[in-house]
This record gives C-alpha cells, sequence and structure tokens, in this order.
C-alpha cells in the first residue's frame, strides 16, 4: 500500500465501497524477508555517507497483520481474510535485475537529487556495480526469492 497515510487511505475506501463491496490489496513483506529488496537498498544507501535514500523502506515497512486489521477495523471493515503469497521473479542477466531495481522505481530520483554524478556513471558504466555485486552474492544470475507478499481480501458486507 503505497499512501503515506494507511489509516486514511482505509477510510476512505470504506466510505466509497458498495454494499457487499470488496476491498483488494496487497502490500510486501518486511524487507529482511525480501533479499532482492534488501541488497538494492544496501548497495544504494553504501554510496552515501549522509542522507541516503531511503526508498526501499517504503514498500516493504507495512506489514504487520494485527497492525492492518486493526487499521482497517477502526476503518469500518468486518470481515477481513489475509493470505501470504511467496513469488519468485527470475531474470536472466544480473543487469537487467539492477536496472530494474535502479530505474524502475522513485530511488532513481533520489539518487539523481543527493548525487547526479552517481546515476550518470551507473548508467555509462552497464550498471555493472550493482550487477557485479548481485553475481558474487548468489551463484545464479536470477532475481531469486523476491520474498512473500501479503494479499489481503476485506469484504464489506454491511455498510
Amino acid at each position: 500500500m503505497f499512501v503515506p497515510d494507511k489509516a486514511l487511505a482505509a477510510r476512505e475506501a470504506y466510505r466509497v465501497l458498495k454494499r457487499d463491496g470488496v476491498f483488494l490489496f496487497n502490500v510486501w513483506d518486511a524487507l529482511k524477508h525480501n533479499k532482492l529488496g534488501e541488497l538494492a537498498h544496501r548497495t544504494i544507501t553504501s554510496y552515501f555517507k549522509k542522507d541516503p535514500p531511503t526508498f526501499y523502506q517504503v514498500p516493504f515497512s507495512y506489514h504487520n497483520r494485527t497492525e492492518i486489521r486493526r487499521v482497517l477495523k477502526q476503518a469500518g471493515f468486518r470481515e477481513i481474510k489475509t493470505e501470504v503469497i511467496a513469488k519468485i521473479g527470475k531474470a536472466t542477466r544480473a543487469k537487467d535485475v539492477a536496472r530494474g531495481l535502479v530505474e524502475g522505481d522513485p530511488v532513481a530520483v533520489a539518487i539523481a537529487k543527493r548525487d547526479p554524478s552517481l546515476l550518470r556513471n551507473y548508467q555509462r558504466d552497464g550498471r555493472c556495480n550493482f550487477a557485479s555485486l548481485w553475481k558474487t552474492k548468489h551463484s545464479r544470475t536470477d532475481a531469486g526469492n523476491c520474498g512473500p507478499g501479503l494479499r489481503l481480501r476485506i469484504s464489506n458486507p454491511v455498510h
């Protein structure tokens, strides 16, 4: 759930949902269970002694089922079901993984704001730093276990 105010988002979803409607959303598990995200976060932040980009903390920060249930109940939802689903990501080349993890999300903007030369060097050098680190950490060049996510199905029988 990529919204800053989770409680407000849940209240708004409840407010606009039709009677007997379903609010279905997903969240990602903790960073420690998502090795690829953890590696990306560690690698990117290692380039910054001061004020490192924190993007990778955001998508992996809302995973506590008890907290999610509490927020949803406070919003008015009553029939709340959760399901953990593990997905495995695959890529042919580590370079493609590195490109997706840096250029495929807002962390690229954060890097460019802090030190534009890092992004230019990364692009010029063919993403080799991150790709090399990935190959060093993993014997294959696939994305490995991207970790479990949590899919939530919330029914709203009485509105």
